[in-house]
């Protein structure tokens, strides 16, 4: 839902004045394509001089949510990449959902160098040992989060096995999110390193195994471990031996964007680093997901890491919000914010540096229809600001029940020409008015 906020004058009343975007899966209602108003009836698909918005949302579909026929179609419709559950590869998700939108991007779901014990994969493993890392005293190695085994990424079995899971997915299955694809190893998520573990060697055979895995499959291949690799690889100093470690597959997902452990703002240096990953990423022409986990009531924690994620969004990316509270058993969730519509980027920075005010306290970024005013630092600052803006405030938002409605809308409140406050760790973003 949109709602439109502004003050107009009128015999010396405000009057308020608003359009309604009700959510997919409502009643039809007529509506004018082309009327820059993504309204109700029009989508993405149908309409998208008017719904082709500035951030691609995205979602992850598990085996728990049971989803309606209503909420399959708004899902279909207003997410660009939906992550499908392992456990559904044989469901008759995939063909429902391209059934409602054919050009929606499906990812289904492989771990890169993890087996879960008591699983039909791991029944699979058990008959050849050498899938599997040991440590020095010959032990399995698990990692102490989920008790999942780790796998012997340098063994060509295990590369055929993983390449072998990913051509098991039906053929509306666009791609493959690889799971835990990072290059390198930290001891204190598992009980022991592999034996004879060396950092550098272990980050080329994972870029091997990945680069194999990719080219045997014919699928589009996303990585979780974006920020590593672009850390310890691809900064040329750490390990060359797996620079370029992005080049053999198509993309990769930031993680906890901004936030530290979904709950507090990291720092302006760390904010830094996760919008120059996503510029890097964005300039080589890899599909960019970025997921910023947090409890979703709080607004203004959301406002701030969507429009830092603008800061360095471009068309390979996209964005979704995760509810820690929930993670891994809530329903389909969806965020107003999702539809800010500010057009095309009219800067493309190297860094987000490259986006800093003279006096180096805000980062804004212009776009076609608004700009971008993030404040990471600790410090409050100002902006000059000329008339002809309104800023956007998202409401609610969150679940979409069975008949696909939620509760989220975008209220656009006018901003007068003059000083504008942005108080440490905050953004606004504004629209101009037409």
């Amino acid at each position: 839902m949109r709602k439109i906020i502004g003050l107009v004058l009128l015999v010396s009343v405000f009057v308020l004045f608003e359009v309604s975007h009700p959510a997919v899966g409502n009643a039809f209602v007529a509506s004018t394509c082309g009327n820059m108003v993504c309204e109700a009836g029009e989508t993405l698909t149908n309409c998208p001089e008017d719904c082709n918005f500035t951030i691609k949302p995205t979602t992850v579909v598990w085996s728990g949510m049971n989803l309606s026929e209503a909420q399959l179609e708004f899902a279909a419709t207003n997410f660009y990449i939906i992550q499908i559950g392992e456990s559904l590869v044989n469901s008759n998700i995939y063909p429902a959902l391209k059934a409602y939108n054919s050009d929606v991007l499906l990812l289904g779901y492989i771990n890169s160098k993890h087996i879960q014990p008591n699983t039909e994969k791991n029944q699979e493993c058990e008959a050849n040992e050498l899938l599997f890392a040991y440590d020095a005293s010959n032990n399995r190695i698990q990692n102490y989060a989920f008790g999942n085994y780790l796998m012997d990424i340098s063994n060509p079995e295990w590369t055929d096995m993983s390449t072998k899971w990913a051509n098991e997915h039906p053929p509306e299955a666009d791609g493959i999110m690889f799971d835990t694809a990072t290059p390198f190893l930290l001891k204190s998520k598992y009980t022991a390193l592999p034996a004879g573990y060396n950092k550098c060697e272990y980050a080329v055979d994972m870029k091997d195994h990945i680069a194999t895995v990719k080219a045997d499959s014919q699928k589009l291949l996303v990585i979780n471990g974006l920020k590593e690799a672009l850390d310890y690889c691809d900064s040329g100093t750490k390990c060359s031996g797996c620079n370029n470690y992005l080049e053999g597959v198509d993309g990769g997902i930031i993680e906890g964007f901004i936030f530290f452990q979904g709950h507090q703002y990291t720092s302006a240096s760390q904010s830094r680093r996760f919008v120059n990953y996503l510029i890097k990423a964005g300039n080589m022409g890899k599909l960019v997901h970025v997921s910023s986990k947090s409890h979703m009531g709080n607004i203004n924690k959301r406002l701030f890491a969507i429009a830092a994620y603008l800061l360095g969004n471009s068309e390979y990316s996209s964005y979704s919000f995760v509810d820690l509270k929930n993670e891994f058993s809530a329903p389909l969730q969806y965020y107003p914010e999702y539809e800010i519509n500010l057009g095309a980027p009219l800067e493309f920075p190297n860094r987000v540096e490259d986006l800093l005010n003279s006096s180096r306290t805000l980062a804004i970024r212009h776009f076609e229809n608004g700009m971008v005013i993030v404040n990471p630092f600790d410090k409050d600052a100002t902006i000059q600001v000329d008339g002809g803006f309104s800023r956007i405030i998202p409401h609610g938002g969150g679940p979409v029940d069975v008949n696909a409605n939620y509760d989220g809308y975008l209220e656009y409140q006018e901003v007068p020409a003059g000083t504008l406050k942005v108080p440490a760790n905050t953004a606004i973003i504004l629209e101009y008015t037409y």
